[in-house]
C-alpha cells in the first residue's frame, strides 16, 4: 500500500475515533482527545504542517464562531455548559485535518463538496445531538442553518487548501 494511501486511511480512522471519543466526553476530556489526535495528525500525516495548522486555526475559529450563533439563537442548546459548550469547539479542528487528507477527493469539486456538506453536517450534528448533552431545540431552523452553512463553507475551505497547496514549498 503506497504510504499516501495508508495515511488517508489512518487520518479517516483517526478522526472517527476522535469525533465519538469527544462527543461521548463531552467535558475537558475532549480537548485531550483532540490534541492527541492533532499531535499524531501533524506528525504523522501532514505533509507541510505548518501551513495545515494555520488553515485549520483560521477555518475553525470561523465555525466555532457559527457554532456560537447556532446556540445564541437558541436553536442549540448545551445543558449546563452556558452559551457554548466548550468541548465542541475541539470538534473543528479534528474535520478539519480531514480535508487534505481522507477527504482530499473532493479538492476541486466544489459544488460536490457543496451539496455533501448540506446534507451530511446536518446529520453529523443530529447525531452528535443525540449522543451528547447538545439539544436540537429548533430542529427545522437549526438544520437548514447549519446545512446552508456548510454549503457554502465547505466549498469555501476547498478553495483555499488550493490556494494554500500552490504555495507549499517542494517536499
Amino acid at each position: 500500500m503506497q504510504a499516501e494511501n495508508l495515511r488517508k486511511i489512518v487520518n479517516a480512522l483517526m478522526f472517527q475515533i476522535a469525533w465519538f471519543g469527544v462527543v461521548l466526553a463531552h467535558n475537558p476530556w475532549a480537548f485531550a482527545i483532540a490534541g492527541l489526535f492533532l499531535l499524531v495528525h501533524f506528525a504523522f500525516i501532514a505533509q507541510h504542517p505548518v501551513q495545515e495548522a494555520l488553515f485549520i486555526g483560521v477555518a475553525s475559529m470561523l465555525g466555532i464562531a457559527f457554532d456560537v450563533v447556532w446556540f445564541s439563537l437558541g436553536w442549540l442548546h448545551s445543558g449546563s455548559h452556558g452559551i457554548y459548550p466548550l468541548w465542541l469547539a475541539a470538534m473543528w479542528p479534528l474535520f478539519l485535518a480531514t480535508l487534505h487528507h481522507s477527504l482530499s477527493w473532493l479538492q476541486g469539486r466544489l459544488l460536490l463538496a457543496s451539496v455533501l456538506g448540506a446534507i451530511f453536517a446536518p446529520l453529523s450534528y443530529f447525531g452528535g445531538a443525540k449522543l451528547s448533552p447538545v439539544t436540537l431545540t429548533e430542529p427545522v431552523w437549526a438544520l437548514a442553518a447549519i446545512s446552508l452553512f456548510w454549503a457554502v463553507f465547505l466549498p469555501i475551505c476547498y478553495w483555499q487548501l488550493g490556494r494554500v497547496a500552490r504555495n507549499y514549498s517542494p517536499a
